[in-house]
Order: structure tokens, then sequence, then C-alpha cells
């Protein structure tokens, strides 16, 4: 909201008259009623596609169960002869190593 006395320059209103601060309120007010008319629409909107059985947001994924050797973090991370924090990270990121003694062709 520009000051008493400021003038608009690009839609030519002079709100240093009276005339100008009228104009310039009634625009202010329009643009408040149509921010408003755009929050009902959106609101509407969301309301009928959740009526609709539409599954809004963005979409859930369900962790792979993997198999920790030893059960827990500590005691992979032993086995792996990693860090505990690099075996969370493998474990969280789905990308466990075979475990000692197995190779790729027998882990499948």
């Amino acid at each position: 909201m520009t000051a008493p006395g400021d003038y608009c320059v690009t839609a030519d209103i002079d709100t240093t008259t009276p005339s100008g601060r009228l104009l310039f309120g009634i625009l202010a007010t329009l643009a408040a009623f149509e921010r408003d008319r755009l929050r009902e629409r959106t609101i509407a909107g969301l309301q009928r596609a959740r009526a609709q059985g539409v599954r809004l947001g963005r979409r859930r994924t369900t962790p792979t169960p993997i198999a920790i050797p030893g059960g827990n973090v500590r005691a992979a991370a032993a086995i792996w002869g990693v860090s505990k924090s690099t075996a969370a990270r493998w474990i969280s990121r789905g990308c466990v190593p075979p475990t000692v003694g197995q190779t790729s062709e027998t882990a499948a």
C-alpha cells in the first residue's frame, strides 16, 4: 500500500487528491475481492476432488523390507566392515551389499 502523497506512474493515479485516493482504494478492494474468490474456488475444487475420491498430495512409498544381517545396524556394520553411519545409510537406501562369504551369484 502506498502512502498518501505517492504517485502511481503506471496507472496514472495521483494519490494526493481525494479522487485519486478513492480510485486507489477501489482498486485495492477489487484486488482483495478477486484474491478471496480465487481462494474460494481453490477450496471448492479441493473439496470436490476429495468427494470424488482423488488422493491429493505426494504419493506414499512403502519401504522395501530388507534383511539386515545381525538384526540391527551396529551388527550389520560389523559384518560388512563399515561404520555404523555408512551401514545405516545403505539400509535406508535399500542398497545392502551381500553378506560376507556371498558373491553376487549366490546372493540371488
